[in-house]
C-alpha cells in the first residue's frame, strides 16, 4: 500500500476496527493505546505521535470549545503507531441500534480486535459483530479480553476465551486458531504498570495477524463517505471522513455524486489531512479528512437550501468517485444464506418479497429478495446461489458481500420508537 507522501514512507497504513459489545472497554483501548505509544521514549517510531491523537474534527467539540466524550454519536479513528505500520483505529458504538457503524467499519478495515469483557464473556453484540465481520469478507481477527485485573479467578477468564473462541466458530471463523491477548487498559497508566505489556503484545499481536489489504492504487480514486461533520457543514461546504477504496485522489480534484434526483452533484476537493496532518493526495486503503465545496456555487454561510442538498447527498455509505460515476443498478444477481436461531439469526423461512434493511459495505439501502423458480422458501441454514435483490434506490457496487437486519431496527426505528426484536438475519455475495 503507498503511503501518503508527508508521513514516514517506511511504514504502511493498516485500517482495524474495534468490534464488541458496549461498556466492554473499545473506546477506553483505543485511548490507552494511543497513550502508551506516545508515553515511552524509548521507541523511536512513536515520537511524532499525540497522547490521544483523534483524526481532526471526528470527536465533536462542547461550548467551551474543549473535546466531548463521542461515544455513541460518531465514529472516531485513532492514531496508533507500531514499528511496522501507521494503524487506523476506527472505534464505533457497540450499540444494537448504531449496528450501520459497525458495518461500516468492518467494510473498509483490514482486520478487526474483538473486544471481550472477563466480567461479562461474550454479549449479544459480540456475536452479531463477529457475524458481521465475517460475512463482509474480513478474514483476521484478534480477540482482546479486557477488565482481567478485576478477575480474581483466573479459571474465569480461562471459561470466557473458551466461550468465545465457540462464538467466534459459529461465526465462521477458525476460533481455535485466532490469538487471544489478555489486558486491562487503562488511560494514563505508569509506565511501570503490569498491564503495559499486555498493550504491547496485543499491537505485536496485530502486526503478526493482520496484514494490510491490497489495493488498486492506479487511476484515479472512488471512496465511501464514512461520516459528515454537523459542525462543519453549511453552505455549500462539507467536511467529511472519506475511506479511499480505489486509486488516487488530490487537492484540487473534483469528485460526483449522482444524487437522489439522477442529477450529477459536484464537489471541489480543497483540502486533505491524513492522522491529522495535511498531505497534498491519499492512496487507497487511507481514511482521510476532506474539505470540500461546491464550485458553482459562491461560499455563504446562510444558505439552507444548498446545507440541506449537501447534508442529505453526504450520508454514510454514498459512493464518490473522480471520473464521471458509473452506472448505478436496481436489480442484481446474488448468493443468499439465512442465519439460523443458534448464531442470532431466524427462527422461520423466508420466502419471495421478503424485504429488509441490505447493508452493501458501508451503504444501506431497503432490498427485496426474490428467490430463484421452483424454490418456495427458504429456511435456516439453507441458502440459494441465483436468488434476486430489488433496491429500493439506484446503489453504486462497490462492495460485493453483504448483510441484510430485520426487525424494526432495520425499517422502521425511526417512525415505530425502540425495535421490539432486530438481528442480522440473511448473509450474501453478489455475482459480478
Amino acid at each position: 500500500m503507498q503511503p501518503s507522501p508527508s508521513l514516514e514512507p517506511s511504514r504502511r497504513h493498516r485500517t482495524v476496527a474495534l468490534l464488541g459489545h458496549p461498556g466492554h472497554g473499545k473506546s477506553q483501548l483505543a485511548i490507552a493505546l494511543s497513550d502508551r505509544c506516545s508515553a515511552d521514549p524509548m521507541r523511536p517510531w512513536s515520537l511524532k505521535t499525540l497522547p490521544i491523537s483523534y483524526l481532526d474534527l471526528a470527536t465533536p467539540l462542547g461550548r467551551s470549545g474543549a473535546p466531548q466524550d463521542s461515544r455513541g454519536t460518531k465514529l472516531s479513528v485513532v492514531r496508533v503507531e507500531s514499528p511496522a505500520y501507521h494503524n487506523f483505529l476506527i472505534d464505533e458504538c457497540g450499540s444494537r441500534a448504531r449496528i450501520h457503524e459497525a458495518i461500516s467499519a468492518c467494510a473498509v478495515s483490514d482486520g478487526a480486535v474483538l473486544v471481550v469483557s472477563a466480567l461479562k464473556g461474550p454479549a449479544s453484540q459480540t456475536r452479531e459483530h463477529a457475524l458481521i465481520a465475517y460475512a463482509m469478507g474480513m478474514r483476521s481477527i484478534v480477540v482482546l479480553i479486557t477488565h482481567c485485573d478485576l478477575v480474581e479467578d483466573p479459571a474465569y477468564i480461562d471459561l470466557v476465551e473458551l466461550e468465545t473462541r465457540e462464538v467466534l466458530n459459529d461465526a465462521g471463523f477458525d476460533g481455535d486458531a485466532t490469538p487471544f491477548v489478555r489486558a486491562a487498559p487503562k488511560l494514563h497508566s505508569p509506565l511501570e504498570s503490569q498491564w503495559n505489556a499486555s498493550l504491547d503484545d496485543l499491537v505485536d499481536t496485530i502486526d503478526r495477524a493482520i496484514a494490510p489489504s491490497v489495493y488498486e492504487q492506479q487511476g484515479d480514486a472512488t471512496a465511501v463517505v464514512l461520516e459528515r461533520f454537523e459542525r462543519q457543514t453549511y453552505g455549500s461546504q462539507a467536511v467529511v471522513l472519506l475511506a479511499i477504496r480505489r486509486g488516487k485522489l488530490s487537492v484540487g480534484q473534483q469528485l460526483r455524486q449522482r444524487a437522489r434526483d439522477g442529477s450529477e452533484v459536484v464537489y471541489l476537493v480543497d483540502g486533505l489531512r491524513v492522522m491529522n496532518e495535511p498531505v497534498a493526495s491519499v492512496a487507497a486503503g487511507d481514511i482521510c479528512t476532506v474539505s470540500m465545496k461546491r464550485p458553482e456555487i459562491p461560499r455563504v454561510k446562510w444558505q439552507p437550501r444548498e446545507s440541506y442538498r449537501v447534508r442529505r447527498e453526504l450520508r454514510r455509505g454514498r459512493v464518490l468517485h473522480v471520473n464521471p460515476e458509473p452506472e448505478l443498478v436496481t436489480t442484481v444477481t446474488s448468493s443468499v444464506a439465512v442465519i439460523q436461531q443458534a448464531r442470532g439469526g431466524r427462527h422461520t423461512p423466508i420466502v419471495t418479497g421478503h424485504r429488509g434493511a441490505l447493508y452493501l459495505g458501508a451503504t444501506r439501502v431497503v432490498a427485496t429478495v426474490t428467490l430463484p423458480e421452483g424454490c418456495v422458501s427458504l429456511a435456516p441454514g439453507e441458502q440459494v446461489a441465483d436468488a434476486t435483490l430489488t433496491f429500493d434506490s439506484p446503489v453504486d457496487l462497490l462492495h460485493a458481500s453483504w448483510v441484510l437486519r430485520d426487525g424494526t431496527d432495520g425499517l422502521q426505528r425511526r417512525f415505530a420508537g425502540l425495535p421490539a426484536w432486530s438481528g442480522t438475519a440473511l448473509t450474501g455475495t453478489i455475482m459480478r
